[in-house]
């Protein structure tokens, strides 16, 4: 029977004829042998959370970095659309518009091609404006996500 401090008590007959009934009493005591190689309970637990924390750390950081790297993607592609709309493409619709405007003034061209060509300057002018915006709605975004990432470092 064992006891609810640790220690037990028996109490039997032996297997031989003639011998007497026997008790048996036993103390169970736990000590620690290498005293100095116990861990405490909540230094272990100190320990597991700061793993916890690093590993919550590196897993925030690196998903920053990753949007940062798409941010700064949908950047360049904004960028490069803006500017090729702003100087190219609105330029060139609005040579075509003016050259049309005068061929029609002079009696050689239609009014259809000159509607056609305002347009497409005017079409023009909102993809420009709407790549403006993307533009800056990544230069936010980067923004927002620079100063998350800085709150993650080290």
């Amino acid at each position: 029977m064992v006891l609810t401090d640790g220690s037990t008590t028996s109490y039997g007959q032996d297997f031989m004829p003639g011998s007497p009934n026997w008790l048996s009493v036993g103390v169970n005591l736990s000590l620690p042998i290498f005293p100095g190689d116990r861990q405490d309970q909540t230094i272990a637990a100190a320990q597991e959370q700061e793993m916890a924390a690093v590993d919550d750390y590196d897993e925030q950081r690196l998903r920053i970095a990753r949007e940062l790297r798409s941010a700064y993607a949908q950047y360049q592609a904004a960028d490069a659309e803006y500017k090729r709309g702003q100087q190219d493409l609105t330029l060139l619709a609005t040579q075509t518009y003016s050259a049309e405007l005068n061929d029609f003034r002079g009696g050689r061209g239609r009014f259809q091609s000159v509607l056609r060509a305002q347009n497409t300057v005017l079409t023009t002018a909102l993809e420009t404006l709407t790549a403006r915006r993307d533009r800056a709605l990544a230069i936010a975004q980067l923004d927002y996500l620079t100063t998350q990432y800085r709150g993650v470092q080290p």
